[in-house]
């Protein structure tokens, strides 16, 4: 009797269904406005202005334009910390030169006046001037060698500057050109003029780039195709699958050239090292690119 009672009085379980996304949206209370103390009248609401949005600046749609931007801005800073770097060193040797100037204007007279006491007006004054004299000497020659050794840091850090610039401007030169070759095959053919300038004719050619620079040479311009038409009557262009962006290496029977554009900036790279060192490899052709020599005779 107790297990039946406790059957019906028990509720029955029914299974819980989740109420959907669109009805959990949560409703914002408003907000309680509280009515203003007795005997002061309520202030107006002030108006809310929204200005509108500016439009965001549109970057530049050539690759190009925006990499000679980020190059501009980045020889601007470099210009203008070396300029603050040249005027920090000026104005601390001016104040200590100051300094030092007055340091000794000072011993000086109270030297002269503790030797006047001693010996005389005119022998304290004639001994304060010869010390004077010395003491200035002295100083400036200390002066003199302070501002030698400021103007040596001073050049030591203009070539840390100058190094750093000159590697910053590699940098922007290698965004620039690897810019240009996915932006324009005009960038490719250049290069294939360029290194095939003023060449005596040869037998045949070929001339191996990118195949990622094979596909925008679509249609060759017309002055690279007469000099190719100058230079041998059999040219090949080959594309090669492996090879990177700005590869261009001309093969003929008794020279093979490198003007890959990876060769030369490291031409470039390897002459400003060599001329901040106080040296310069003369072989360096930047116009033509890397030049090897083969084993075979002319006209094979």
């Amino acid at each position: 009797m107790p297990n039946v009672w406790k059957f019906i009085s028990r509720p029955k379980a029914e299974p819980y269904r989740f109420p959907e996304a669109e009805e959990l949206t949560p409703q914002t209370a408003e907000p309680i406005l509280e009515p203003p103390p007795p005997g002061e009248a309520a202030e107006p609401e002030a108006e809310i202005e929204t200005e509108a949005a500016e439009p965001e600046a549109e970057e530049p749609q050539d690759p190009v334009s925006y990499a000679q931007i980020q190059a501009d801005e980045i020889l601007r800073d470099a210009e203008r910390r070396a300029a603050e770097i040249l005027e920090n060193a000026r104005r601390e040797a001016r104040e200590q030169s100051e300094s030092i100037l007055e340091e000794s204007r000072r011993a000086g007279l109270e030297a002269g006046r503790a030797e006047g006491v001693a010996l005389g007006v005119q022998q304290a004054l004639e001994e304060g001037r010869e010390a004077r004299e010395r003491q200035a000497q002295t100083q400036g020659a200390e002066v003199a060698q302070f501002l030698e050794r400021a103007g040596q840091a001073l050049d030591r850090q203009m070539d840390d500057n100058v190094e750093e610039l000159r590697d910053l401007a590699l940098a922007i030169a290698e965004k620039v050109v690897s810019v240009s070759l996915k932006s324009s095959s005009e960038v490719i053919c250049r290069m294939i003029q360029a290194a095939i300038d003023k060449r005596k004719r040869r037998e045949w050619v070929h001339i191996y780039i990118a195949e990622c620079d094979a596909k925008q040479l679509v249609k060759l311009p017309q002055s690279l195709t007469a000099a190719l038409s100058a230079l041998s009557g059999r040219v090949r262009i080959i594309p090669m699958a492996d090879d990177e962006a700005g590869t261009c290496i001309i093969e003929m029977p008794d020279e093979i050239i490198d003007a890959s554009a990876a060769t030369q900036l490291n031409n470039i790279r390897t002459m400003l090292s060599d001329t901040s060192t106080g040296g310069m490899d003369t072989n360096l052709n930047l116009g033509g690119g890397f030049h090897v020599p083969t084993d075979d005779p002319p006209g094979l």
